[in-house]
């Protein structure tokens, strides 16, 4: 028997799920956006602004996914989603063994968990499409 999305027995196991999906889709955007800041006459003017918008949609689309998944509690689904982001990022730059300046960090997480907070709402009120038949 298969679950409905309207479950919400493990909402770790959802927030996991939608938040590799946007990694993924952040990897994606990454690459978009840089190839069009290659295109550009001046790269460098423009990729803190594109590196910054890449990571904010793949914020988005993660605490998106995850709260979709979770059905509902969305709120709850786009904020762990958001932390659990935030996590990731901070490990992965100190696996890179960049620094990472405090102030910049906390002005990205406050907007990273409002933006994933806005996502799991967003992403909980979705209701999918009833197909019609001919």
């Amino acid at each position: 028997m298969r679950k409905s999305a309207g479950n919400n027995n493990n909402i770790f196991a959802c927030v996991v799920k939608g938040t590799l999906w946007g990694i993924a889709c952040g990897a994606v955007s990454l690459l978009i956006f840089a190839a069009i800041g290659l295109s550009l006459p001046d790269p460098e003017k423009y990729s803190a602004p594109l590196a910054l918008a890449a990571l904010f949609i793949s914020a988005f689309v993660g605490a998106f996914l995850s709260a979709r998944k979770c059905g509902d509690g969305g709120l709850r689904a786009g904020l762990f989603s958001g932390v659990l982001f935030l996590l990731v990022l901070a490990l992965a730059a100190l696996g890179f063994g960049t620094s990472i300046r405090p102030l910049m960090f906390a002005i990205c997480a406050a907007v990273i968990l409002v933006t994933s907070a806005f996502a799991g709402i967003s992403g909980a009120n979705h209701k999918p499409k009833k197909r019609r038949k001919f």
